[in-house]
């Protein structure tokens, strides 16, 4: 028995046995796959019966007829590759990637069910083998093409294949491209492209190797890529321990920008990875989203599962067969923490180092009566919020002011929504007993700073500040130093907003033309209706009095005051010979209003 002979003799006795003998030649090749055929035949009924019913099987493994093509991206990653195509033609597609190329060892797992070549490599994605096999759900034969192999696949069976004619850019000793015929009518471009809709640049962020994806139906192409860019190395507290971390930026073609987080953490003595190798370390990974209104999930290499937190978390989970999901087993669950610690140290780096307003980072709790399922995804989510309202509350400290010091968030100071544009940052640190005022530059423009503030308040975090109520600002109206008028008009319709209706009858909160203050309160003073005349026959008498014309405003705070004394009879025209009699108590009405 020569050497190549006995070769495919130990690896059908051992798919894991390692081979050292080189085919070097086309020749070679197509003799090793006839001997490894001739094996599969001369084994026991048995044996080629389960092989062949696992197939079958393999068919309707996953809900995604389409599955097979995620599969091709990971295994393009795990091999190294750079680049992966896929090409749709007439009568076949074609997948090629520009990874490590194929070896004896590796051509059984590829064509046999739930035989892989990677249960022991621990940074391989792969574990089940049985990943080609949801190509059943296309066709039952299909070829791999890789110098010096052509092989092709046939149920349970293997044999040599013709070199195909390929296009330019995958053709080559670089290139391991796969060969799918396809029946007509099996896969339209329309069907091909629907299906990639679902992916996105994203998609690649935490694959280790990976950088392009071209997808190709007829006179359509759409490329996934990448640009990436080393930041800078963290030490980040990562499992008890401190941990080197890497951070590098990642931006899509539509110039979204991705912070990335990836380290390696040594594994504890009870993890075990199901049917899968653990090595001496274990990958952790985070994508953080530089920008708002971008979904996040959990990823196994490719996205798995949709995690309703903008951050894409990577680790060695354990997934189910069919990629569809992630197993319920302890070493996932003794994953999450390690993951939520690298999150809550990401998250805090980008708010306060790189963007103080990405509030958009922090999750917040579900609607409720909503009731999470019991998935790796929601244990993830869970974890992640107890991690915000906990450490990441407690030890974020923010800027307090452009170019000032950094603060622990319990130093500042913060108003309820409506006074955000009645106080300035004075007035809120005043009333609010803090030494500063959350600044402008840390509030981000949709309000979401705001929730989460409310979040942990209300969970008890960080000792925040109760936010100052509008009660607590209507002190200001004894203040005779507080003299801008415009924001009178507005702490005197947001109170009034507010149902402090009889707070303000007995405060001087109405401000006159002349600079006075005075009560609202019909039986004492009358103030002139901006609707009415300018002047009026008894304007000698001098009881109407002009408010600052800041009441006369178009805007809704001017408006609601107007209303209000309108309701209250403290406005008169000037026209309005009655009425000014009546207020100098001159007629009925005043009897009435001093009875």
């Amino acid at each position: 028995m020569d050497a190549l002979a006995a070769a495919v003799h130990t690896l059908l006795e051992d798919p894991d046995a390692s081979t050292e003998v080189e085919v070097p030649t086309p020749e070679e090749a197509a003799r090793a796959v006839r001997l490894l055929d001739l094996g599969l035949r001369s084994g026991r009924g048995v044996h080629r019966k389960m092989a062949k019913n696992a197939l079958h099987g393999a068919k309707t493994l996953s809900t995604d007829r389409l599955q097979v093509l995620s599969e091709f991206v990971q295994n393009s990653d795990d091999a190294g590759a750079g680049q992966l195509r896929i090409l749709l033609r007439s009568d076949d597609i074609l997948v090629a990637h520009d990874g490590a190329g194929l070896r004896l060892a590796d051509v059984l797992p590829l064509g046999m069910p739930w035989l892989s070549g990677k249960t022991a490599d621990a940074e391989a994605t792969g574990r089940f083998g049985i990943g080609l096999s949801t190509l059943r759900a296309l066709t039952t034969v299909w070829e791999v093409h890789c110098h010096p192999f052509h092989v092709r696949f046939s149920g349970t069976h293997l044999e040599p294949a013709a070199p195909p004619e390929l296009p330019d850019g995958i053709s080559g000793p670089a290139w391991t491209v796969f060969r799918i015929p396809l029946s007509p009518g099996t896969l339209t471009a329309v069907q091909l492209l629907e299906w990639f809709e679902d992916w996105n640049d994203a998609s690649l962020l935490l694959l280790r190797h990976l950088r392009s994806l071209e997808v190709t139906a007829g006179e359509h192409s759409t490329v996934l890529t990448l640009s990436w860019e080393d930041v800078t190395q963290r030490r980040i507290l990562i499992d008890g321990v401190q941990r080197d971390a890497k951070v590098q930026h990642a931006r899509t073609t539509d110039g979204a920008l991705w912070r990335v987080y990836t380290a390696q953490v040594a594994p504890h003595a009870d993890w075990e990875r199901s049917h899968k190798a653990l090595g001496s370390t274990v990958p952790v990974g985070i994508a953080l989203p530089l920008e708002c209104g971008t979904n996040g999930s959990v990823h196994a290499g490719l996205p798995v599962a949709p995690l309703d937190v903008a951050a894409r978390v990577h680790t060695q989970f354990d997934p189910v067969a069919s990629r569809e999901g992630f197993a319920s087993s302890r070493l996932n669950t003794q994953l999450v923490p390690v993951i939520a610690d690298l999150w809550a140290a990401g998250v805090r780096d980008v708010l306060e180092r790189v963007d103080h307003t990405a509030w958009h980072l922090i999750p917040l709790p579900s609607p409720p009566g909503s009731t999470p399922a019991n998935l790796l995804q929601d244990r993830i989510r869970t974890e992640l919020l107890t991690r915000a309202r906990q450490s990441l509350a407690s030890e974020l400290a923010l800027p307090v002011a452009e170019g000032g010091p950094d603060a622990p968030l319990a130093d500042f100071a913060v108003e309820e929504a409506a006074l955000s544009e009645v106080l300035d940052d004075s007035d809120i640190t005043r009333l609010g007993k803090a030494p500063y005022a959350l600044p402008a530059a840390v509030r981000d423009s949709g309000g979401r700073w705001r929730k989460v503030l409310a979040d942990w308040r209300a969970a008890g975090a960080a000792d925040l500040r109760t936010e100052v109520q509008v009660v607590d600002a209507l002190n200001l109206l004894s203040d005779d130093e507080w003299q801008n008028v415009a924001r009178l008009v507005r702490l005197t319709a947001v109170a009034l907003e507010a149902g402090h209706e009889y707070v303000l009858v007995g405060r001087a909160c109405l401000v006159t033309a002349d600079g006075r203050r005075l009560r609202p309160q019909p039986a004492e003073n009358a103030f002139a209706d901006a609707s009415g005349e300018a002047t009026g026959p008894l304007d000698v008498l001098g009881v109407v009095l002009d408010l600052h014309p800041a009441y006369a405003e178009h805007n809704a705070w001017a408006k609601t005051i107007t209303a209000w004394l309108r309701r209250r009879d403290c406005l008169v025209r000037r026209d309005d010979t009655a009425a000014v009699r009546s207020s100098y108590g001159l007629g009925p009405r005043a009897k009435t209003m001093r009875s």
